[in-house]
């Protein structure tokens, strides 16, 4: 049953800007959907320049109780895409 003894492993994160103009991005793991101050993993406001892209690679552990929280400088500016595998504890 159920999906409590599930993770993910995040392996590449790319973040794409579809605008004429740079935008910056950062993402949060916390326990909640919030943006708190210490909980910052990737990218805290990286700028991507127009119509370009930011690949990060790496190995992030998301638990069942995490959660992963992004924001952008500017609305609708960024698209983010993620690759990795899910595991079972």
């Amino acid at each position: 049953g159920g999906s409590s003894g599930q993770y993910i492993v995040l392996r590449h994160i790319r973040v794409v800007n579809k605008t004429g103009s740079a935008a910056t991005y950062s993402l949060w793991l916390g326990a909640s959907a919030g943006n708190a101050a210490g909980t910052e993993v990737i990218g805290q406001a990286k700028s991507v320049a127009a119509n370009s892209a930011d690949d990060w690679y790496g190995q992030l552990r998301i638990d069942t109780g995490d959660f992963l929280v992004g924001g952008a400088s500017a609305l609708t500016t960024l698209t983010i895409e993620g690759e990795g595998e899910i595991g079972v504890a």
